[in-house]
């Protein structure tokens, strides 16, 4: 079965966020002068575990999103 590679590397990102869900902590925001966003109040904006995956994502090393591209393709090709 051939499988489109955008089909595969969404497949790989939600094994990927299911995979870190709640394994690690999300950070604090920064504005576009690098400073920590904060609200009216001076509360922290914080990434949310989304915006962490797909951060995480992009900064990975490709052997590790390889890794997560062959499994996503395992659980295609038997679905």
């Amino acid at each position: 079965m051939s499988l489109h590679p955008a089909t595969v590397e969404r497949a790989a990102f939600a094994i990927y966020t299911q995979f870190i869900c709640g394994g690690y902590p999300t950070r604090q925001m920064r504005d576009g002068n690098g400073r920590p966003a904060t609200d009216l109040d001076g509360r922290p904006f914080m990434e949310t575990p989304a915006e962490a995956a797909a951060r995480r994502w992009l900064a990975a090393p490709e052997l590790t999103r390889e890794r997560f591209r062959n499994e996503a393709i395992a659980a295609l090709e038997a679905a």
